[in-house]
Formats: C-alpha cells, structure tokens, sequence
C-alpha cells in the first residue's frame, strides 16, 4: 500500500482483542485480531510532571504520549486506555490472548453491499474464490454502470474481462519475504488509486522489490497481454515494474475497441 495517499481497511472477522495491565493502565488494542499480540506499552516518570507513555507494535515506537496525568488523555490509535490504579512507572506491559476468526463467505459479501456507502478509487479484494471474485466484479460493474462511480478492483488470477477489474496474475519477491498474488494485489491497488488520469503505471517501478515471482518468458508476457493480465518484469537495470498498464477487458464492442 505504499503507494496510496489514504487506506480503508475493513475487517469482515476481527476476532477477540489483545489485553495487558501495568503501570496503572489497562490497555485493550482496538481491534480484535492475533495483530494485537504484538502491541505493548510503557511508562516513565515524566521530568516536568505526569508521565510519558509509549506505545509500541513488534518492538517498534509508533506513539509517544508526554507528561499526561490521566488514562483519557491516552488517544492512542491502536490501544484503547483504562485506569486501573494510580499510574506508575513500568519497563514494558506487553498485551496478549487475542485470537483471529476466520471470515466466512456471507461476511465478504456483506463487505460488498457495504461498497456503495464508502468513497474509494481502487479496492484491493485478494480473495481467490470464484464465486466471491464473480460477486466483487459484480458489485463493481453495477456501481460503475448504474451509480456513474469510476472505481476499479484488482483481483488475483481472476480474467474478468472488464474494464474496471484488473487480473495481477504474479507477484514480486521482497529482500525479506515472497509475495503472493493475493498479496501484492493491494500494491496495485494503490498505484491504480495514485496514478492521475493522464498517468500510466506500465513500467512503474516496484520499490523494495528484488525479483519477480513467477516471471514471464517473452512469449508468455505477449499471451498474457492479449488476455487482460496485469503482471511484473524485470527491466534492463534490474529493476522489477510492471509489464503493462491494462485492466482485464478482452471483449470489445458497445462502442469500444481498446
């Protein structure tokens, strides 16, 4: 998503949420989710008076909260705060006991009908079922045709032959990590959600990407070019970037040729 000016992310399943006390604060991460297991937080004695909260995610600083002498002044975006005795200082209160639950079908597809209400350009739908990528395609065709609403989805491994989906069909491989298809949809997502009306994104480069996963010989690029696909190659300075800004329509007529 490093692409994309501003994110919606919605959690069909959140699960339970992630607990911890110490310090004098009971803190609860705001989402449900195992993601919270990986939240913590501290205090010290603040110099001037009250005291300094941070809040941390895998060890990482992400908030700082200087000299506040009461829970409700703890607007944290990830936990949410509570008294539980006078506040203290504590080295680190790690939160725990959060659980995922897995989504069901009717619980995505309760995400689509929720569509219609939220402003957005492109959605990220990494699902590779057929029957929730027809529904997706579905919900994006009549959006665009019957509420005059110019937004995309980017769907993997899915040939929709539509103009407003686009079929990534691989993906890129981090210095850390491999990256699926369903992965990397949300990359592309926000490069189509970035780009302006005049901007192409063929050979837009994917920072931080060293390889291709599942490159495409020359033959295969020029096949699957022809058939709709949206997919990554290595330029000749190394570079990964994609191969050719195109959504998956194949099938041409009502006035369209291209």
């Amino acid at each position: 998503l490093k692409l994309a000016k501003s994110v919606i992310v919605y959690m069909p399943k959140t699960g339970t949420k992630a607990t911890g006390t110490g310090g004098g604060l009971t803190g609860t991460a705001r989402y449900g989710g195992t993601r919270g297991n990986q939240f913590s937080f501290s205090v010290a004695s603040n110099a001037a008076s009250g005291w300094d909260v941070n809040v941390y995610i895998a060890g990482t600083v992400v908030e700082e909260f200087v000299g506040i002498t009461n829970a409700a002044q703890l607007t944290s975006e990830y936990i949410d705060f509570v008294a539980s005795s006078d506040i203290e200082a504590v080295a680190g209160v790690a939160l725990e006991d959060a659980t995922a639950s897995e989504a069901s079908n009717s619980d995505i597809t309760a995400f689509l009908d929720k569509l219609e209400s939220i402003t957005f350009n492109t959605l990220a739908f990494p699902s590779t079922e057929q029957s929730l990528q027809t529904a997706c395609k579905s919900k994006i065709v009549y959006m665009r045709e019957n509420m005059g609403r110019c937004v995309n989805a980017v769907l993997p491994n899915f040939a929709g032959n539509y103009e407003g989906i686009i079929n990534v069909t691989n993906s890129v491989i981090l210095s850390d990590a491999t990256l699926t298809v369903p992965q990397v949809t949300a990359w592309v997502a926000a490069a189509y959600a970035s780009a302006t009306e005049t901007q192409s994104n063929t050979y837009l480069k994917y920072d931080g990407a060293v390889a291709v996963n599942g490159l495409k010989t020359h033959e295969e690029s020029i096949t699957a070019i022809n058939s709709g696909e949206f997919f990554f190659t290595n330029l000749e300075d190394g570079s990964v970037a994609v191969e050719y800004d195109i959504n998956s329509l194949i099938s041409f007529g009502d006035g369209k040729d291209s």
